[in-house]
């Protein structure tokens, strides 16, 4: 497993709350991440916006299903499973475009995931979410 991209799913899927530093190893200083709901641009803030999702979620984990990747660029698709009082179990798929320097480390991490999947499982914003999937859904 000597492949850059390789080496930053095995940190994803190895990471909690106890080992965020372990992202040093893979992560530029100034990576920037993008998901539905946030943009930072630092690996500090990264790993901040990380400890929050854990301090937040219990039972967090990432489920690597496939890596794809060629020097400067690659692809991770995964399961992301988690729970709260709030939201109770929630489990979804994703995919995340990535980008890495010469020296293999990752400069962007850009994630695509359904974010109308964690928040159907909210209280109030959950009804409107199911509401709206059932009425845009495709009836034959």
């Amino acid at each position: 497993m000597d492949n850059w991209a390789d080496r930053y799913a095995s940190v994803l899927e190895g990471l909690n709350a106890s080992n965020l530093q372990s992202l040093d190893a893979v992560l530029d200083l100034n990576v920037d991440f993008r998901d539905p709901f946030n943009h930072t641009t630092s690996r500090d803030l990264f790993k901040r916006l990380l400890e929050d999702m854990y301090a937040k979620l219990d039972h967090v984990e990432f489920k690597v299903k496939q890596v794809l990747s060629d020097k400067e660029q690659g692809m991770i698709l995964w399961t992301f499973s988690a729970e709260s009082r709030l939201t109770g179990q929630v489990n979804f798929d994703g995919m995340s475009h990535l980008l890495a320097n010469e020296q293999g480390m990752v400069i962007a991490h850009h994630d695509y995931w359904d974010g109308s999947a964690l928040m159907a499982n909210l209280p109030v914003a959950g009804c409107v979410v199911r509401f709206l999937r059932k009425k845009l859904r495709y009836k034959d």
